[in-house]
């Protein structure tokens, strides 16, 4: 009676996605990171069963971070427009 030996199952892309987003969350001076971390976390979501939570708590903390970076770009271009815009008509 032969067993098929069980397949180690990996969480490595949910670990990374997890570790990008706390590291985005406390350096959160890069865009490239937190999308990394997204794209690490639906894969680690999809290949990964084991690692489910962690892929999750990944994609949530990178989404974060992505959106605190829109919302700050929204913000500097409205402030920078009113700013730069009121000089125009001088």
């Amino acid at each position: 009676m032969t067993t098929s030996p069980q397949q180690s199952q990996s969480t490595g892309l949910s670990l990374t996605s997890m570790i990008l987003g706390i590291v985005s969350l406390f350096f959160g001076w890069t865009f490239l990171v937190p999308i990394a971390g997204l794209v690490l976390g639906f894969m680690g979501l999809k290949r990964e069963p084991r690692g489910k939570g962690l892929a999750i708590t990944g994609l949530i903390l990178n989404g974060l971070c992505v959106i605190g970076w829109v919302i700050g770009t929204i913000i500097v271009v409205a402030l920078g427009g009113a700013f730069f815009g009121a000089f125009l008509f001088v």
